[in-house]
């Protein structure tokens, strides 16, 4: 089994409105060298697929970074601490508003962020960071008509293409929604899988085009944190291990009689 990690803003929040997307700095580096101590090995995302649609064998722990939406600060507080450890990753930026702010967060009065510039791109896919589609302008796929989908699918894929001169393999669902069309419609887009927000190990079992990730919220301590790697769960809380541990000693339990 293997985990993909998913992160938004690495910076510290403004308040309640976008908290939960915003990691520290010094979080996000104490996360890094967990993983590292803990004997965790941190793959491209691309190594990850590959494994997994040919079935080969990935090590326990293996973990995949990514990141959506393109912030800034991804470059500017992630992409030091990503160089520091040589971790690969992932970054899914919305191409229509690259160099531009957060317009898609405005209707939750979150603060305005800016986003990363295509300058700012080609510095970070040149450290090996790989740069993946989150369509042109965030929207809910699982709302559009079939055209429209397909636009954003396409036109995104190729303006990253076209700005960083290199293929575009991977894509994120905006707020993690999809249904069977979006789904399909990104397959036939030319993309080779997609992240979903649907938190869970993947396997060889796992729909490579509704890969399951583990959300890291700026509130989580490190050691909520490395629950949550550890279970493969967005909610690592001690009702939900308990629970799995009694629905363990209850299946043995019965075995018996």
């Amino acid at each position: 089994m293997s985990l993909i990690l998913m992160y938004h803003m690495v910076r510290d929040g403004k308040g309640a409105a976008d908290a939960r997307y915003c990691c520290s700095p010094g979080n996000f580096r104490r996360q890094m060298g967990y993983l590292k101590r803990a004997g965790y090995q941190v793959v491209p995302l691309a190594e990850m697929v590959s494994a997994l649609k040919s079935g080969d064998k990935l090590p326990r722990k293996t973990v995949a970074l990514t990141f959506d939406d393109g912030f800034r600060d991804n470059f500017e507080n992630a992409l030091p601490v990503l160089r520091e450890f040589a971790y690969p990753a992932t970054i899914f930026v919305v191409s229509g508003l690259v160099g531009g702010i957060n317009a898609w967060m405005r209707d939750g009065n979150a603060p305005e962020r800016e986003l990363v510039s295509w300058g700012e791109l080609q510095q970070t896919a040149a450290e090996g960071i790989e740069v993946g589609s989150h369509t042109v302008t965030h929207t809910a796929l699982d709302e559009m008509h079939s055209d429209e989908l397909l636009r954003e699918l396409k036109e995104s894929k190729s303006e990253i293409e076209r700005n960083l001169e290199s293929k575009v393999r991977f894509f994120a669902y905006p707020y993690g929604r999809l249904n069977e069309k979006a789904r399909k419609a990104v397959e036939a887009a030319g993309y080779e899988a997609a992240c979903s927000t649907r938190s869970g190990f993947n396997n060889r079992d796992t729909d490579s085009f509704i890969l399951r990730r583990i959300e890291v919220y700026g509130s989580d301590s490190l050691r909520y944190f490395a629950l949550k790697v550890a279970w493969g769960t967005n909610d690592a809380s001690v009702g939900l291990i308990s629970r799995y541990y009694l629905s363990r000693i209850r299946a043995r339990f019965e075995r018996l009689f």
